[in-house]
């Protein structure tokens, strides 16, 4: 095993004090200061993430992985405040749910930087933030995105509440011009969703996700290796355009269940053409790019969960075509390491062993989903011909 660095060291001795004193905290988050309407309240987590991976190509890694995450929110009145996180390991927008690396799992990666930092005004269920938050739309199992990534932008939306109906709506524009691989890349966001009922809660919302990829050239992060196959004669692209993809999704939950399970479905379809990602051959006066079936173009999970005798136990399915995530997927899940064009599933169970300490188990398995799509550096977000699984552990606790 590698020698820990100064840093690392530091962190990992941290995150063993704070399991250490967690019997001690009181809550997940404290008020160290208020005067009347206003108040500043600060929090944060730690986690150690232990997993062990391997595919069919005979290949295995193993590692673990802190990560600690401080925030704070000033509330300056009924309308006005302002929030901030720090977290490691916050210098890359493609691998923010990357952690600090503490074993022989991958890369090291030891920055600590500005995770959040937003100033927001609300009134009467309207609301309006700026800076670098959470995008402002339902998300059920990071299905469309993953909620460790909070880009820059602007945010506005809509709540309304009558009894235990509600209702909301959310528009976000977010810009990328940071993310290692293009220029002018941005992400608008539309949701409307809604929840109703009481024994038997009903939630559903539609929107859509716009991301404008166009200069997506990757001959850094791939080194000039590109879809096979497909593109081949286009090495070090990813196809890129503008691409709508629109969401549709529904969860039932019981309450007249003890362990009140709930089941819910999630559907994406992008609105790529058939040929993604034309490019004019100035010799040929010809077009290239990658042929996609309707199967590439869509995306769907299914997923239950429960909370048996206190373990909240989860299971998903995924079915993830090519383009059936924004930028193929860069900035989704990180459950499974391919992003896009797979199938698979995930189990988990997880157990609060004691106040704001909880631990927890999982298993995924994933293989490709359209075979005929290969790359040749396993850094793309789709592998043709590919099977893996994993296990991880992970302990957290909030303070």
């Amino acid at each position: 095993m590698k020698r820990f660095s100064n840093v690392r060291f530091g962190l990992l001795a941290v995150f063993v004090w704070f399991l250490i004193g967690a019997t001690a905290v009181r809550g997940a988050a404290a008020t160290v200061w208020k005067n009347d309407d206003s108040r500043f309240v600060v929090g944060g987590d730690a986690r150690l993430k232990i997993d062990s991976a391997s595919d069919d190509g005979d290949r295995e890694t193993n590692g673990w992985r802190v990560r600690l995450r401080v925030n704070g929110e000033f509330t300056a009145n009924e309308y006005v405040s302002a929030g901030f996180r720090l977290v490691t390991s916050s210098g890359d927008n493609r691998s923010i749910h990357g952690a600090l690396t503490v074993g022989d799992g991958g890369e090291e990666k030891t920055d600590f930087g500005v995770d959040r930092a937003y100033l927001r005004f609300k009134a009467d269920g309207y609301y309006l933030w700026a800076g670098k938050n959470r995008i402002n739309i339902w998300n059920p199992a990071q299905f469309l995105w993953d909620r460790d990534i909070q880009p820059e932008g602007v945010a506005l939306g809509y709540k309304a509440r009558d009894g235990k109906s509600k209702i909301g709506i959310g528009l976000g524009l977010f810009a990328f011009n940071k993310s290692d691989w293009g220029d002018n890349d941005y992400l608008l966001t539309y949701q409307a969703a809604f929840a109703v009922g009481d024994n038997l809660r009903i939630k559903g919302a539609l929107g859509g996700l716009a991301f404008n990829d166009a200069d997506q050239t990757q001959t850094g992060w791939i080194a000039g290796a590109g879809p096979d196959g497909i593109d081949k004669n286009n090495r070090g692209r990813i196809p890129g355009g503008s691409s709508n993809i629109t969401h549709a999704m529904v969860e039932l939950k019981s309450a007249d269940i003890s362990f009140t399970p709930r089941i819910g479905f999630a559907y994406a379809v992008s609105d790529v053409s058939d040929y993604w990602g034309k490019t004019n051959n100035s010799t040929t006066g010809g077009a290239r790019g990658a042929n996609l079936e309707q199967k590439d173009k869509q995306a769907f999970i299914t997923y239950f969960r429960a909370v048996v005798e206190g373990v909240d136990i989860r299971a998903y399915y995924w079915d993830v075509g090519y383009a059936g995530a924004p930028a193929l997927g860069m900035f989704g899940q990180d459950e499974f390491p391919l992003a896009s064009n797979f199938t698979g599933y995930h189990v988990q169970a997880g157990y609060e062993v004691a106040k704001n300490i909880s631990v927890e188990l999982r298993y995924s398995y994933q293989e490709t989903k359209n075979r005929a799509i290969s790359v040749w550096n396993s850094g793309v977000a789709m592998e043709g011909e590919m099977e893996l699984e994993a296990y991880k552990a992970t302990i957290a606790m909030r303070f």
